[in-house]
């Protein structure tokens, strides 16, 4: 590990069916980028599928596997991410276009202003937007493309993506939930796309489209990548103790 002391520390929570697993991590500078300082791991109480069903055991599965990591890593964090399976997690397919009154060159704003508006309107559905993933663009009457498309000519662009979100009632439980454990941030990620991240990391020889599969004690999950961007989550009713073998 460095010796340097991380400039920031954050501690990240996989809250399944059977295990909450938690891993305490450092951010050393552009260098040397994010390092893992410890992990921990306790049995799940209270937790089905994501949701807590008695948020005082769940609270002290949640406290043992923080403990655990932290004790692990020597240090304190006070900022937390938790990932979202996909019980608890939607993924809605969303386009959304601009036209420019004359031809021009695509700006980084324009995409930027598209990707807000991708993500609006899901207050009136009482959903809470975790994260966008745009993952093509369309130029005019072009073909959809994965190319970034700031810099080329037109005068309407085009993105289609998935925006993730969850239950405002999920929202509301989880921060209260993680306030009586003292963290002073939380958020909320993917547990999937962080795989994606690290599946990349290792430049694995991975088809351009393929589906990745994570086995719970809970529910199988099953995410859709394409281009190394999470595209589509899904599930399916068996879990791990239906696997009798390999």
């Amino acid at each position: 590990m460095s010796q340097n002391k991380p400039k920031k520390i954050i501690i990240s929570f996989d809250i399944g069916t059977s295990k909450v697993a938690a891993v305490v991590a450092g951010y050393f500078g552009v260098k040397e980028g994010w390092k893992v300082l410890g992990q921990g791991m306790a049995a799940s109480e209270g937790i089905k599928k994501g949701r807590m069903i008695q948020p005082a055991l769940a609270l002290n599965a949640v406290e043992q596997a923080r403990r655990r990591a932290q004790e692990a890593a020597h240090v304190i964090a006070y900022e937390a991410v938790v990932a979202l399976p996909v019980s608890v997690c939607k993924g809605s397919w969303r386009e959304a276009t601009r036209e420019f009154y004359a031809d021009r060159k695509v700006q980084t704003e324009d995409v930027s202003y598209l990707g807000k508006k991708v993500s609006s309107g899901f207050a009136q559905e009482r959903q809470t937007v975790i994260k966008s993933i745009v993952h093509s663009y369309k130029i005019d009457d072009q073909d959809w493309s994965t190319e970034d498309p700031v810099g080329q000519m037109g005068h309407r662009i085009s993105i289609m993506a998935t925006v993730f979100s969850i239950d405002n009632v999920d929202a509301v439980q989880m921060q209260e939930f993680f306030k009586n454990l003292a963290f002073k941030k939380v958020s909320f990620g993917i547990a999937q796309e962080a795989l994606i991240q690290k599946w990349h990391e290792l430049k694995l020889a991975l088809a351009p489209e393929y589906v990745q599969i994570d086995i719970g004690a809970g529910l199988v999950q099953l995410a859709l990548v394409r281009q190394q961007k999470l595209i589509k989550l899904d599930l399916a009713p068996i879990t791990s103790n239906h696997v009798l073998h390999d």
